[in-house]
């Protein structure tokens, strides 16, 4: 009887890994977590960046697309073949109610503009910023926008009276009714990690001093406007300065505080 031997199976010795292996595999784990927990860091920085350049962004377009729309509604009134700026803006008080009241803007005949500069009281703005009264008429249902975004539903025609100004690191607007709202700043958002306050409004007027063309020959502030100057108003110049949330001493080249600016014609005198 033939017998086939088979070799027996011999099994390979195992072994598991020497300490220094495992301290080895272990430090090149705690390495790559390092590196991805850098990585979502910056990640999130930028992303955080993005978002407060982003929102400044919008803040700067916000509060100059509404103050071009009204500024350059200045001295509007419908039917001009029957009325003149000195028939339809007469001297009147303009009261703002509970906030800013007993304001005396207005006081020449046909003026629809008016402004302080660097005045802190009675409007209690921001410490060397000035602020901005704006009159037009309009029509019921004619769209035209006030300072709050809405229109003329009264029925009836209307003058519209709407001031600009700045306090605690916002922009306001207020309209003749004792209302003011907020239009940009964080100073009521004290969750934000990277806030934007309003730090100045500056407005210059753009004056043809013989009243007789559409040309500025000069810009000035409000305290350097005559009686007669508010009524040759051509356009306005606006500066408004906000803070930058990007900047941070540990973040070189990044200034402290951005400001954007815009002339608006007004409507009255060049008919844009």
């Amino acid at each position: 009887m033939n017998v086939r031997l088979f070799p027996s199976t011999v099994r390979p010795q195992t072994r598991g890994f020497t300490m220094i292996e495992l301290l080895i595999a272990l430090l090149i784990g705690i390495f790559m977590l390092g590196c991805l927990s850098i990585m979502v860091q910056d990640n999130k920085r930028t992303s955080n960046s993005q978002n407060a350049l982003m929102k400044l962004q919008d803040y700067e377009r916000v509060a100059m697309t509404m103050m071009t729309d009204v500024i350059q509604q200045a001295g509007y009134f419908p039917n001009p073949n029957t009325n003149t700026a000195a028939s339809m803006f007469g001297l009147q008080d303009v009261l703002y109610g509970s906030y800013y009241a007993n304001q005396i803007g207005f006081a020449t005949a046909g003026q629809f503009l008016y402004g302080y500069h660097n005045v802190p009281n009675p409007i209690n703005v921001l410490a060397n910023s000035d602020s901005i009264n704006i009159r037009f008429e309009t029509q019921n249902g004619d769209g035209v926008l006030n300072c709050f975004g809405g229109t003329n539903t009264t029925g009836a025609n209307k003058i519209n009276a709407n001031f600009f100004f700045t306090f605690n690191g916002q922009l306001w607007c207020e309209n003749e009714t004792p209302t003011a709202y907020y239009l940009v700043g964080d100073e009521q958002n004290t969750n934000d990690p990277n806030p934007v306050y309003v730090e100045s409004l500056q407005i210059l007027y753009g004056v043809n001093s013989a009243g007789t063309a559409s040309n500025v020959d000069s810009y000035k502030n409000a305290a350097q406007m005559s009686s007669t100057d508010w009524l040759n108003v051509i356009s306005v110049r606006i500066t408004l300065t906000l803070s930058n949330p990007l900047f941070s001493s540990s973040i070189p080249n990044q200034p402290a505080y951005v400001s954007i600016s815009r002339t608006v014609s007004v409507m009255n005198q060049t008919g844009i």
